[in-house]
């Protein structure tokens, strides 16, 4: 179906009683300010990122994270941060605070969210993508269901609803569960292997966070405890290591650099002198191609 295109519009106050829907499609000029709202927001992120400033934190989003606001939490997006030729796209949903607590009430367990919010102060969530897209499924058929009404569509958006409410449930349930019942050393074992055997892709708090289903801020503090280091510490002297290793054994300096995930050279010479406590070429003058097979042999003849 051919679904309708809301203009944005700056008023951040609820006409309907119970719950509206907003698909928007907006320039990566548009400026949205500061705001709280009376009601509950449920935020899915089409475009591919966006910066999202939510009381006195940065979250960086990503396609198909959402967040859910509670009433009176102040928020906003950074449009800057969108990628370039690219327009600021999202699913908002706003549900009235008398419409969410007569959902909940449906079933104790969806009160989970709300006490996850109040305890953890974590308003984004980041799914499987298979999670993500049935969710945003639900969403849209709630954008068909009341823009195309027909037969029973009250009860039809009614539990439509209660499916939203349902998986935003689930997923956050999820995470929490997995954290508090993964036993910690066997995550830690399983992270540390995954980066090992990823060293030369993209790695970051954020893609272990996404690939363990647990937050970023569980794995720092299992590394904090188990290493005494932050994961980008472990990363960095894993990644140099390698190119130690690499230099010595032949590899260009720029190119055993990038290699590893070193994009840019000075921030790579600077980390490389600050570890091993001399630069890069002074390494590979020194031991390049380990020292020329350790010297021929001795010069064997």
């Amino acid at each position: 179906m051919k679904r309708t295109i809301d203009i944005f519009q700056k008023k951040q106050i609820m006409d309907s009683s119970d719950y509206e829907l907003y698909l928007y499609s907006d320039p990566k000029t548009l400026t949205v300010y500061p705001h709280s709202h009376t009601f509950y927001e449920l935020y899915y992120l089409l475009s591919e990122q966006i910066d999202y400033i939510i009381g006195n934190h940065v979250y960086h989003l990503k396609k198909g994270d959402f967040l859910l606001l509670p009433p009176g939490l102040l928020h906003y997006p950074s449009t800057l941060s969108l990628l370039p030729n690219t327009k600021y796209e999202r699913i908002i949903l706003w549900i009235s605070i008398p419409c969410f607590e007569n959902l909940i009430k449906l079933d104790p367990d969806l009160n989970h969210i709300l006490d996850a919010i109040q305890k953890n102060s974590s308003y984004h969530i980041r799914p499987s993508s298979g999670i993500s897209h049935r969710l945003l499924t639900s969403l849209l058929l709630l954008l068909d269901e009341q823009e195309y009404k027909g037969f029973a569509s009250n009860a039809m958006i009614q539990s439509l609803l209660l499916q939203i409410l349902v998986q935003v449930n689930r997923i956050v349930f999820h995470v929490d569960y997995f954290e508090k019942h993964t036993p910690v050393s066997n995550l830690f074992n399983s992270i540390l292997y995954y980066i090992h055997t990823h060293l030369t892709e993209e790695l970051s708090l954020e893609i272990l966070s996404k690939k363990f289903f647990v937050s970023k801020g569980y794995i720092s503090r299992i590394f904090r405890e188990y290493l005494d280091i932050s994961v980008h510490q472990y990363i960095l002297s894993l990644r140099l290591e390698g190119c130690k290793n690499a230099i010595s054994h032949g590899a260009l300096i720029t190119v055993a650099a990038e290699t590893f995930g070193f994009q840019d050279y000075s921030s790579f010479f600077r980390a490389f002198k600050k570890a091993f406590g001399i630069s890069p070429k002074q390494y590979q003058k020194n031991y390049g191609r380990v020292k020329i097979e350790t010297k021929n042999k001795k010069n064997t003849p």
